[in-house]
């Protein structure tokens, strides 16, 4: 029994985990955008330009960090 545990609340983690690189990902572009009025970057594109990234992330960083 405690090994299905432990392998569930692997998972709930590896969810999370993917959650949070997502909430990163748009929180960046979030402080990037409102950045622009103090520090002029260029052009940002629109957060569905770059939206693939989190496509990529959510499912390999998890995986990545149990490394």
């Amino acid at each position: 029994m405690t090994g299905r545990k432990q392998e569930f609340n692997l998972q709930v983690f590896q969810i999370v985990d993917a959650l949070l690189f997502a909430v990163a990902f748009w929180l960046a572009y979030v402080i990037r955008v409102k950045g622009q009025e103090w520090l002029p970057m260029g052009d940002i594109g629109a957060f569905a330009d770059n939206q693939w990234i989190v496509f990529v992330a959510m499912p390999f960083g998890p995986i990545l960090l149990e490394l």
